[in-house]
């Protein structure tokens, strides 16, 4: 008996030793295995992290481009100049009859300088040589032959408007111009269009800052529609 309670023993104590390695080795195994997973689901994070830090700037990219900005302008600017034109031209058919021509061209002049949207937009007008025959903000121009007047980086901005209107009717020109609150001119982009009557040049412009800013509050605001 003492025979058989010693083998017991002895066996009990070798099973013993066994489990308690078994354990400590599949513990080890465990963590080792627990490290790999961890490394792989932190690179994992980090990927995506990277990716949709990626796609954010690429998305800022892209809804801020000159092409998206441009054809924003275009399309703002054509339904505030259609506005315009629409009275202009009911204005001139009413009266081209009933008036002279210098009283209808005055009449029609202060429409044009009345008008106001936003918070700083106007409408001008020069004619197809570049002469400035009426602009709200800036008097001192009226008059004035502006064939060579230049922005600070050397564009004719109202040449390349008469010839935008001469050539197509109307169009975009990008160019830049004093912004209150700013020291130096910023970059401006302008529609203009031609009233063939009188060959008037009548234009409208916004500021490409203004025009980032609304488009990108414009794409989160329908990104927070969507995610709600």
């Amino acid at each position: 008996h003492v025979m058989i309670a010693s083998a017991i023993f002895l066996i009990a104590v070798l099973l013993t030793v066994d489990s308690t390695h078994n354990i400590e080795k599949l513990s080890r195994q465990n963590i080792e295995h627990f490290k790999k997973e961890a490394y792989r689901t932190k690179k994992t994070e980090l990927k995506n992290y990277i990716t949709i830090a990626m796609k954010s700037i690429d998305s800022f990219y892209e809804r801020t481009s000159k092409k998206k900005i441009r054809q924003e302008v275009r399309s703002e600017l054509t339904a505030k100049m259609n506005f315009l034109l629409s009275i202009l031209q009911k204005e001139y058919k009413e009266n081209k009859n009933k008036m002279s021509k210098r009283k209808l061209q005055r009449r029609l002049k202060r429409i044009v300088s009345a008008v106001r949207y936003g918070k700083d937009g106007y409408f001008w007008i020069n004619d197809t040589k570049a002469r400035m025959i009426m602009h709200p903000i800036k008097p001192s121009l009226d008059g004035k032959d502006l064939s060579d007047f230049k922005d600070p980086n050397g564009v004719r901005l109202f040449e390349k408007m008469a010839q935008v209107a001469k050539t197509n009717g109307e169009g975009t020109v990008d160019y830049s111009w004093p912004k209150p609150g700013y020291e130096k001119a910023q970059p401006k982009i302008s529609y203009v269009m031609l009233f063939k009557p009188w060959n008037w040049v009548i234009g409208t412009g916004a500021y490409v800052n203004d025009i980032q800013s609304k488009v990108v509050q414009m794409q989160d605001a329908a990104d927070a529609q969507v995610h709600k």
